[in-house]
Order: C-alpha cells, then sequence, then structure tokens
C-alpha cells in the first residue's frame, strides 16, 4: 500500500492487526506495525499503567528468539530447566539420550504396583517435580508421553515413581537448548506456509491394569509443532484399529479449533487438513458411514471423522502414512 494512503506509516498491509494475549500481569502484543501498537499503549494508559518493553525476549519463563531477516521464531525453556537441576540437586548429573528408561514396559508394570507405605515426605516431593514437568512439556513435546506415566501416581508415589522421574529429569538436562523453531522458509511439499497439518497415533490396550489404550496426536505449522497431546482412551477399545480411531476422532476435534484459530488469524486454510495415520484399516473405516451394533461403542466418533471429511465440509483429509513417519508416536509409546 502507498505510504500516503496508509492510516499507520509503519504499516504497509492493507489490514493494520494487534493481537493481545494476557496471562495475569503479563502480556504480549503482536502487531505489523508500531505505531498501532504505541497507540493502544496510550489509550490503556488512560486507565491503568502499562509498561511496553520492546520486542519479547522472555515470558512466562521462556526464551523466545526471532530472526528479522527471514521471520524465523524460535522457543526454548533451559533457564528454567537449569532452576529445576539446581533445585533437585542434579546439577552435575550425567544426561540420558531419551525421556524414559529402556524396558518400558517392564518398567510401567512396576510403577503400577500398590505402594505399601505411603511416604509423605516423598509424596511432596514427587509431586513438585511432576507438576514441573507439566509445565515443561509446553514446549517440549516429546516428555508428554512419560509425563502422562507419571503423573498417574501423583496420589501414592514410591521410590521406584521418583527415580524414574529424576531420570526424565536427567534427559531434560541434554536436550535444554534444543528449540521449537517456527519458519515458513521451512516448508516443504504439500505443507504450505501457514497450513496446518496433523498426525495421530495409538498404541492398544498398553495400560496396566485396565487396559485402557494410550493415544496421542501433535499438530504442525511452518516446520514445527504448535498443538499436541498425551492421553488415554476413556473406554476399553476392542482392536487396534478402534484405538486408532479414537485418537483420530479426538484430533479431527482439534483441526477444527485450530482451523478456526488460524483463519482468524488471518492464516486461511484453503484446503482440508491433511491428517496422517498410520493403521491402513483406520484409513479405510474414516471414509465410510458403515456403522453396526458392534461398533456401537465408538459410532459417534467414527461419524465425526467421516463427516469432516466429506466434501459438504472439507475440514479434513486422513491420509495413510509409513509407521516410520509416523511423528506423534512418542505420545502414545516411549
Amino acid at each position: 500500500m502507498p505510504e500516503n494512503d496508509r492510516i499507520y506509516s509503519d504499516c504497509p498491509h492493507a489490514t493494520a492487526i494487534l493481537i493481545i494475549t494476557s496471562y495475569v500481569d503479563d502480556n504480549l502484543a503482536f502487531t505489523n506495525g508500531a505505531a498501532l501498537a504505541t497507540e493502544f499503549e496510550v489509550h490503556c494508559n488512560v486507565k491503568f499503567p502499562i509498561n511496553a518493553e520492546g520486542p519479547v525476549n522472555w515470558y512466562l519463563s521462556v526464551k523466545y528468539d526471532r530472526d528479522p531477516i527471514i521471520g524465523a521464531v524460535s522457543t526454548h525453556q533451559h533457564l528454567y530447566i537449569d532452576k529445576l537441576l539446581k533445585k533437585w540437586g542434579m546439577e552435575q548429573c550425567n544426561p540420558l539420550p531419551t525421556p524414559f528408561p529402556q524396558k518400558a514396559d517392564v518398567i510401567v508394570k512396576e510403577l503400577a504396583k500398590p505402594v505399601a507405605i505411603r511416604d509423605e515426605k516423598l509424596v511432596k516431593e514427587y509431586q513438585a517435580l511432576v507438576v514441573s514437568f507439566l509445565y515443561l512439556q509446553v514446549h517440549t513435546p516429546e516428555i508428554s508421553w512419560a509425563v502422562s506415566v507419571l503423573s498417574k501416581y501423583m496420589i501414592r508415589p514410591g521410590p521406584t515413581h521418583l527415580v524414574i522421574a529424576n531420570k526424565l529429569l536427567r534427559y531434560l538436562k541434554g536436550r535444554k537448548n534444543v528449540t521449537l523453531r517456527w519458519c515458513a522458509q521451512d516448508c516443504t511439499g504439500a505443507h504450505l506456509p501457514g497450513t496446518i497439518h496433523g498426525y495421530a497415533d495409538a498404541s492398544f490396550a498398553d495400560t496396566i491394569p485396565h487396559r485402557h489404550s494410550s493415544v496421542g496426536f501433535v499438530f504442525m505449522l511452518n516446520g514445527a509443532a504448535i498443538s499436541w497431546r498425551a492421553s488415554r482412551t476413556t473406554l476399553i477399545v476392542l482392536n487396534a484399529a478402534e484405538a486408532e480411531l479414537y485418537r483420530l476422532s479426538s484430533a479431527t476435534q482439534e483441526a477444527i479449533y485450530l482451523r478456526k484459530v488460524c483463519i482468524e488469524l488471518g492464516f486461511l486454510q484453503n484446503s482440508p487438513t491433511i491428517m496422517y495415520e498410520d493403521c491402513q484399516a483406520t484409513v479405510a473405516l474414516s471414509k465410510e458411514n458403515r456403522f453396526c451394533n458392534r461398533s456401537k461403542h465408538i459410532s459417534l466418533r467414527w461419524s465425526l471423522v467421516v463427516e469432516r471429511q466429506s466434501l459438504a465440509i472439507g475440514d479434513i483429509a486422513v491420509v495413510g502414512i509409513s509407521r516410520t513417519g509416523m511423528l506423534a508416536d512418542m505420545f502414545c509409546s516411549p
């Protein structure tokens, strides 16, 4: 837009945007015109004082870096991890390569054993450590499954639970400088800049003793994750395809929400959001509405996935992928 036609001289775009995010008394402003942000600050200062501290650097213990040339944004939490290591006396510990130890099935069975005597001191220490992990997984997606397992034992943990939690902390020491990086220039192939795509996966009946299934999904935008989840099914499914379909339905709900957010922020989603699935039986089921009496327990979830793929709606498109390319695998298994 010619400078003479601009309302805000430093905004060359047809629309000037200002997005405000707030957490208690910490605020962030995103804008494509600094003059608009300054005008907003002056307006707010009429009612209550606001301190503008310039480009974002730290926000809620998260370090943000932005490349002004290519617009890439990266985040990490290395200072928060260092704080945890110092708090628990593990500054000199040796880092581990994985969030959860090897022979995960054996360890999960050991964690599921009841603890005879409740140690109040150990319980408080364990709860404080796991709560710290819950905050860290906001920017460390690969620990989500391990945190999901550990958080099941918040009421009555034992020494074994604390040992596994400390091993997760040792893993975090080794990856504390690894960043999440979003950059439109990193997009390749079918994944266009500003277009989201997702992965959904499940592990059938792996949760002891009730045999619920671990499930997870992750959504990507501009080369990095923007939303992910690791959890367990609330019902007991009868085969792997049903477990995958259960997670695919939850991922579909998340995709619908993320599409609305992206459109509101100006990232138009002109095509269905691609959902990658590594179970071919689930891919086939997601494209037909052939319900029967034996599928009553998942019929509504099945219907949602089929409906959102229809030509009339077109929110998602389920695509098969090999297990080696399934990024959501880390959210349902170690």
